[in-house]
């Protein structure tokens, strides 16, 4: 009987430990100290004796759940000021640690280490602080949206490599930091290091594949007691000149000019959690060149966001993909209207293809209640074209009044990495222009043990104040049901947009008017085998019906296997279809029309070899074919060899080919007769990069990028009204050849934290003709007799922390 007791408390206590052990994290006690730490990369201070030692850290790849090859050793400490972290990252073969130089927050591929904190330990949001071992700083902002890769912050860094191991050595002020005012404080903390000749990375507190979420698998640092938020005051000046040069070589003319500029950012703590940002007087002329096609689709150009105040601490504003900021400062409105007002004899002088912004601002931030509130408010200036006659007399023709963007939202953290989201966008113009605006919510709720999540989102649209027209409003309402942790996951979703919801005066959207059901299965290879690391197969169908009059769209089924070998290739593998009649409502362009596309097949390959070599190969080729008589296909193809020549060198290329046979589309209509073309598309592009790091601090960049595109239309076919073809009499001439040429070479500076120097020298070549030329290199000498614009920018930027120039700071090391 005393047997079978002891044998009941010894099951109760291993279950107990067992579900204990289940839910227990990893602690860290940090400890306050007087004075500072020299920030030089040598632990020589005895305070470093006494710390606290986070180690014993898990492998997240290749081998989850295994102990790192290498030992690795942290502390940390802090003062009324600052947060201090030494690392100390042994290793038995110290000159093999790959230390590739780089531009900040560019980490290239090179051996890492890093630091979160979940600073209000609500498991959704921390920063990150990184350092590699060439010494080149990293930051980013984590959240339930993604990881904020254009955040920056101003701190202190430095790194040893010694014959057994590498040191890294922080100091993260306060400043950079948003946290509450509470005496007492736990903060949830990770730490990460990457091998990169082993592709090796692991955590203090294991990141375990299985669960779902990053910031909800964090340890506890506490300890942290008295410190209050600093005032967290910023101003960054800066001070640009620019000097532009058009050769307009078939006009055998020439034009310069000469500008100087100068504005101002300023960035104020409100309170322990919100931070004010102002842009006043923008500058954007250093921005990377956006990447210009030619666009036969009925669709708008999407263009990714280059600049820095609409690209940093803006995850917030993008909860439910409502918003392209790319709007703001963006196309004028009527940009495209300008043509249909010339007179007989006119012409277009000028017309501006963005908008001035005269000022922008935002606050962000997140209470400890896990509210966060996010407001973003921005005006552009009225835009005019300029339009002359044959005797030289001007006028305006305006494109855009005076335009305010505004966004409000909140956002609700909840457990289990779970939030809800509200938001309002609102678009007001002058001058009799339309007007907008939008409500929605966004929201994701996972169970207890985060493996079953519910998400949706749904938004309100409104247009208003049109000059003939009648106010236009819609709606959007998405839902989904998905099993997200493990190895087998499944879900099923819902897409509903009605036929006038539109978020394009400050969103991007496709299409409307739509209504999808998919269903989605997934298979996640988690523990390693002898052949893979890692393995994901996926199957999805999505049924796709018009909202009014409810019409069949598509029936789509897609499916891929991605893996990666234990010799570190990763291949990927795809196949889709449709195995009856499609609907395409978007490419006649024409409201109440369609054009019938039969079945279809896609395949494709991509391929991407083991990128710790010194050369990696990246290439792909997909093959699209339509099932009808003519033949229609397309075969695209790409590839990639990248050179990692040494430490501060580096060149990457690129060439792809997308090739449409018989490909048909929209060339012209009006009112019910609507003609379509048959052409053959051909497409080529080649980008050429290369970095070069001077130091850890000073990098020059330069990319080149060559696009073709050329169309040549070999027949005309009028649209009937059941979605086939008859034959037409048109024949007006259609054919175009289009060329993009860039070259963006930027020299950066950073000569204090946050701070830089840079010059950047443009050049741009657009060129478009309807005469085709099938040869490539004879196509490239017409292109290169096309106007030329050369340009050259100086620019410094300087960031005034007051924290750092209070007399509390003056040993602040440099």
């Amino acid at each position: 009987m005393r047997n079978t007791r002891v044998s009941f408390i010894f099951i109760f206590v291993i279950q107990f430990v067992f579900v204990f052990s289940s839910f227990a994290c990893k602690k860290i006690s940090t400890k306050k100290i007087e004075g500072t730490v020299k920030i030089d990369g040598i632990l020589d201070e005895e305070i470093w004796q006494h710390a606290d030692i986070a180690k014993n850290f898990t492998q997240r790849r290749p081998f989850p759940g295994k102990r790192p090859s290498q030992a690795t050793e942290v502390r940390i400490v802090y003062n009324d000021y600052s947060v201090f972290v030494a690392a100390e990252l042994y290793d038995i073969s110290a000159d093999s640690i790959m230390k590739q130089l780089s531009a900040r927050d560019e980490i290239g591929f090179t051996d890492r280490f890093a630091i979160f904190f979940d600073t209000y330990h609500d498991g959704i949001n921390a920063f990150q602080f990184g350092v590699t071992a060439g010494g080149v700083q990293y930051d980013y902002r984590v959240s339930s949206n993604g990881w904020d890769r254009n955040w920056d912050a101003a701190w202190f860094s430095a790194v040893k490599i010694m014959d057994d191991r590498w040191v890294v050595e922080m100091e993260i002020p306060f400043s950079a930091l948003r946290f509450p005012s509470d005496e007492i404080q736990n903060w949830g903390l990770n730490i990460e290091r990457f091998i990169a000749r082993k592709s090796e990375l692991s955590y203090w507190e294991e990141i375990k594949p299985q669960v779902n979420g990053f910031v909800n698998q964090f340890g506890v640092m506490d300890g942290i007691t008295d410190v209050k938020p600093p005032l967290r005051l910023a101003v960054i000046p800066y001070f640009s000149t620019y000097y532009k040069h058009v050769n307009d070589k078939p006009n055998q003319a020439t034009y310069s000019s000469f500008s100087v500029r100068g504005g101002m950012d300023i960035k104020y703590g409100i309170n322990d959690a919100f931070t004010l940002d102002m842009m006043l007087i923008p500058d954007f002329g250093q921005v990377v060149s956006d990447n210009r096609v030619l666009n036969l689709s009925p669709f708008e150009i999407y263009n990714s966001e280059n600049r820095q105040f609409f690209q940093e601490g803006t995850e917030l504003f993008d909860k439910g993909n409502y918003l392209y900021t790319r709007r703001i400062g963006g196309k004028p409105l009527k940009f495209d209207d300008v043509e249909s007002q010339l007179k007989d004899g006119e012409t277009i002088i000028a017309s501006p293809l963005e908008s001035k912004i005269i000022n922008a601002t935002k606050v962000t931030g997140r209470t400890n209640k896990g509210l966060g509130i996010g407001v973003l408010n921005a005006t552009t200036a009225k835009t005019f074209a300029t339009i002359e006659d044959e005797e030289g007399d001007q006028r305006e023709f305006q494109t855009s009044p005076v335009v305010n963007y505004n966004i409000l939202v909140f956002d609700q953290s909840l457990k289990n990495n779970s939030y809800v989201t509200i938001l309002n966008h609102n678009v007001t113009r002058g001058d009799d222009y339309h007007n907008s605006n939008l409500i929605g919510t966004n929201f994701k709720l996972l169970d207890k043990n985060t493996d079953l999540m519910v998400y949706g989102k749904g938004a309100w649209s409104y247009q208003y104040g049109f000059d003939e027209s009648e106010d236009v409003s819609g709606y959007n309402a998405d839902v989904g049901v998905r099993k997200v942790s493990g190895t087998f996951n499944y879900g099923v979703w819902n897409n509903l947009k009605t036929d006038q919801f539109d978020t394009n005066d400050l969103g991007y959207m496709r299409d409307n008017n739509t209504n999808s059901t998919g269903i989605d299965f997934e298979y996640n290879l988690l523990e390693p085998t002898q052949r893979f690391l890692n393995l994901e197969a996926d199957l999805s169908i999505n049924y796709r019906r018009q909202f009014r009059p409810g019409m069949f769209k598509e029936l789509e089924f897609e499916t891929y296997l991605k893996s990666k070998f234990t010799n570190f290739l990763e291949t990927r593998i795809w196949f889709g279809f449709s195995p009856i009649e499609s609907k395409d409502f978007n490419e006649p362009r024409t409201a109440g029309r369609y054009f019938v596309n039969p079945s279809y097949k896609n395949t494709g390959i991509n391929i991407q070899t083991d990128d710790r070599k010194k050369i990696r190969l990246r290439t792909w080729i997909n093959y699209f074919t339509f099932d009808d008589d003519m033949p229609r296909e397309a075969i695209s193809f790409g590839i990639g060899p990248d050179f990692r020549i040494n430490d501060k060198l580096s060149i990457d290329t690129w060439f792809s080919a997308n090739l449409k046979n018989n490909d048909i589309g929209y060339v012209a209509g009006e009112n019910d007769n609507i003609n379509f073309g048959i052409r053959d598309v051909q497409t080529i592009t080649n980008v050429l990069s290369t970095k070069y790091a001077f130091n850890n601090k000073m990098d020059i960049f330069f990319r080149m990028r060559h696009y073709w595109s050329n169309a040549y239309y070999s027949d005309f076919l009028e649209l009937t009204k059941e979605g086939g073809l008859a034959e037409s009499n048109y024949s007006e001439n259609h054919d175009v050849s289009f060329n993009a040429f860039n070259v963006d070479m930027v020299y950066t500076w950073v000569f204090s934290p946050a701070s830089e120097f840079s010059i950047v020298w443009k050049n741009a070549i657009v060129d478009e003709r309807s005469e085709i030329d099938r040869d490539y290199f004879h196509n490239l000498n017409k292109m290169i007799n096309a106007p030329v614009e050369n340009s050259i920018s100086f620019r410094v930027l300087y960031y005034l922390d007051y924290m750092m120039l209070s007399k509390g700071r003056s040993n602040i090391p440099t």
